[in-house]
This record gives structure tokens, sequence and C-alpha cells, in this order.
């Protein structure tokens, strides 16, 4: 029995290892690398059209689920019993790797390769940039040489060392000047995951049960929906695998439908909004959202006020990046935008893992709780330097 468990706890480990390499890793990766090609001028209003591509995720995944999850589908293949689900997971894989095999034909970030001296590189990448943008042969590209300005050397004649290599592009995030930055990042990072996907995870049940009590109580809060359900006997519910309500998958529909909408507004306010104004306005719209289901009873506009505090913070998690982007050098970019991420990560399990019990305690304290959160990411983003949003 030891041993299981000892077997069963270090798979836990290497899985929350894969999740967060699987997860903060890559989207860290395509925040950094799609930043650095763009221009001052239109990085921010490309990086609001890139984040479409999430939305249509948010919206296409759970509708593939709709349509495909409900189905009794069980077959043997080789052995391996094939189910619904797992055909699900193998479609939703497919992207992934499409978009390694993608990766591979990607020249190098020229910023990167000019910062770290590699000038002619970084020359052949704009050249061949140039000729995708016009259609025009290289020989035509208006710039004859790059002035070189090395910020960071690599060497190439020596070996390779990872840990060295790792540690010397983390530990200048944790000093000056780049310390606040990295801090307040991560914070805010925290904050924003804290809510959109930790809050998330609960907001299908809190529906729920806000429509059984409905039916009985027409007006009530969410709170007194919740203390209500709470208070009645609750009976054991068996496990089946096809039983999936439909409403589901229709409210993470909505809330991709939210997101795609919201990408757009940013995508197009964000020139003479700037990010650090669009970042506020989210942050004090959804914690008036927050602190508005305290009080109102209307089922209709909970549930607006619920995609529109899911949905907003989700949003600034780009926005974060796209600061950290501007801020932090090229050099040390990638592996800002990665440790900001995994922060957000590890704000999504403490909140995923605790807002149960939060409401469970008291509604009210834990909603709020979530706006004075997000209040204070609110107050960490005027640490970063107006010219740099």
């Amino acid at each position: 029995m030891k041993a299981n468990f000892l077997t069963l706890l270090c798979k836990q480990h290497l899985n929350l290892c894969f999740c967060f390499s699987s997860i903060a890793g890559p989207s860290a990766i395509v925040y950094a690398y799609f930043g650095e090609f763009q221009s001052r001028i239109y990085r921010s209003t490309a990086m609001a059209w890139m984040s479409l591509f999430i939305a249509l995720a948010l919206i296409t995944l759970p509708g593939l689920g709709w349509a495909l999850l409900p189905q009794h589908i069980h077959f043997q293949l080789f052995g391996l019993p094939v189910t619904s689900w797992r055909i699900y997971m193998f479609l939703i894989s497919i992207p992934n790797l499409v978009a390694a095999i993608a990766f591979l034909k990607l020249p190098e970030s020229p910023k990167f390769l000019y910062h770290s001296g590699q000038i002619e590189e970084a020359f052949d990448v704009l050249k061949r940039i140039y000729t995708i943008n016009t259609g025009k042969p290289e020989s035509t590209f208006p710039i004859e040489s790059l002035q070189e300005k090395v910020i960071y050397q690599v060497d190439t004649s020596k070996k390779k060392n990872i840990l060295k290599d790792f540690w010397g592009q983390i530990a200048p995030l944790f000093v000056p000047p780049h310390l606040k930055y990295s801090l307040a990042a991560g914070v805010m990072q925290g904050g924003v995951f804290a809510v959109s996907s930790g809050l998330l995870l609960w907001y299908p049940d809190i529906i729920n049960q806000l429509s059984h009590s409905a039916s009985a109580n027409s007006s009530a809060t969410v709170c007194q929906a919740l203390s209500n359900v709470h208070s009645d006997n609750e009976t054991l519910v068996a496990c089946v695998e096809d039983n999936i309500n439909d409403q589901v998958f229709i409210q993470n529909i909505i809330i991709g439908v939210a997101y795609l909408v919201s990408y757009v507004v940013w995508g197009f306010v964000v020139n003479f909004l700037g990010n650090r104004n669009f970042f506020g306005v989210c942050m004090v719209v959804s914690a008036v959202s927050l602190v508005l289901l305290n009080f109102l009873t209307e089922k209709v506009v909970i549930d607006v006020l619920f995609v529109v505090l899911l949905t907003l913070p989700g949003i600034c998690v780009a926005v974060i990046n796209l600061i950290m982007v501007e801020i932090i050098p090229t050099y040390l970019c990638g592996m800002a935008v990665c440790v900001v991420m995994t922060a957000g990560r590890i704000g999504s399990i403490v909140s995923s893992s605790v807002v149960g019990i939060m409401l469970l305690w008291n509604c009210a304290v834990t909603f709020n709780l979530y706006a004075v959160n997000l209040l204070v990411c609110l107050l960490l983003v005027f640490i970063f330097p107006r010219n740099s949003t």
C-alpha cells in the first residue's frame, strides 16, 4: 500500500511539472516571440489580433466537446479502449502537433539575434520577412547593413550548460532594475488568473445551484442561493461518464464569445487608450461586478456579471505579458514572460483549490476579497512606466 501511495504521489508531482511546462512554457514563448517581430507602434494591436485565436479556441473546444462527448462511443483499437473523451483528447492535440512542426520552420527573432551579436543572421531574417511581406526579392531590401549593438554576447564555442544558462536568465529578473517589474507582474498575473481561471472552474456549479434556487426563490442573490442549496441535505450521486449537462458547454461557449468581443475591443482602443489604462478599466469593471453579485437578484443580470468578471481579467493576461515584452530586455524577455505565466498558473491552482471552501465559509466575503485582489492588481500596474505601455 505504501509503495502504491508513493507511486501515485510521484506521478502527481510529475503531472504538475508537466502541466507547468506544457501550458505556461508554450504560452510564454508565443507572447515573447510574436511580440519581438512587431514594431513598438503596432505591437499592442498585433497582440490583440493574435489573441483572437485564444477566443476561437475557447469557442471551438466546448463546441467540439458538446458534439462528441455525449455520444456513446465504445470500441477497442489495438487493445486500447476508445471512448468519446479519448477521441476528443486526440483531436484537440492535433493543433499542438501542427504548431510544433510550424515552429521548426519559423526563423529566430531578429531582435534577439541582433542584440546577441548575430548581426548577419538577424539581417538575413529581416530580408526573409521583407520578401514574404512584399513578394519582392531579397536583393531589393532597402537596408544595406545593420549597426552592431551587442547587449548579450552568445559564445557558441562553449558547450551549453542548461542549469547555468537557466540561472543566467532568471537571476537578473530578481535584482534591480527588473526586480520590481518581475514581482509586480507576477502578483498581477496571479491575481487575474485567480479570477479568470480559478473562479471559472466553479462557475458552472454556481450557475447550476443558482438555477435550482431560482425556481424556489426568484428574489435570491447568489450568496443566498448558495446558502439555500448547501443547507439542504446532500445526496451522493454516482459518476456517470455520459451524463453531461448541455449547459456546461453553452456557458463555456458564451465565455469564449465574450473573449472574442473583448479582444476585438482591445485591438481597436489600445492605440489611444494605452495598455495600462485598458488594464485599469478591466480591473475596475470586474471588481465592481464582483461586489454587485452580493446585491443583485435578477438571474440574467447575474449571468452577465459573471461573464464580465471572468472575461476581462482573462484578457488582461495578454496585456500583462505585452507590458513585460516591452519593458524587459530581449535576451531576458522569454524567461520573464515564462516566470510571470507560471505565477499566474499558481494563482489559478490556489484559487480553484480554496474558492469552494471560501464560498461555503462566507460567500459575500469571498466575492469582496476577489474584488480587492483585482484592485491591488490595478495599483500594481502603475509601477510600470507610462511610456512602456
